[in-house]
């Protein structure tokens, strides 16, 4: 019996893997492109559309959002999307794969005497449904 349970366990090793999803965080400095390993997607950080969040070390009742725009090329062409941190659409699908906002940052706040840095955006690129 224990060989056989052995044997289920070094089967389902050797198969799970393949059913593990692919995903890619991408960090993305505004201006820039990066082209993604999962689809192969370029994608540009284009600008910050809104940046409406709390500020840091400020109590808010509401988180706010951040919406950003992006372009996004694969094999059937180019398109611009927006996505937002905390209002819909927060994933948006194209060339059949999903890309999703995860933060960009820096937030908003901070020192007004001190200049900013460059906005970096966070996204996850996976094959749709995956």
């Amino acid at each position: 019996m224990r060989h056989v349970a052995l044997s289920l366990i070094i089967a389902l090793g050797t198969v799970i893997p393949t059913f593990a999803k692919k995903v890619e965080r991408v960090e993305i400095r505004i201006g820039q492109q990066k082209t993604t390993s999962v689809g192969h997607l370029k994608i540009r950080f284009v600008k910050v559309l809104e940046d409406s969040r709390c500020p840091m070390n400020a109590k808010c009742v509401w988180a706010g959002n951040a919406k950003v725009q992006l372009t996004v090329k694969g094999s059937k062409g180019t398109r611009t999307i927006e996505l937002n941190t905390g209002r819909e659409p927060h994933v948006a699908t194209y060339d059949g794969y999903d890309i999703r906002m995860e933060d960009v940052a820096p937030g908003p706040g901070g020192d007004p005497k001190t200049p900013r840095p460059a906005p970096v955006l966070t996204i996850s690129v996976e094959k749709h449904g995956g």
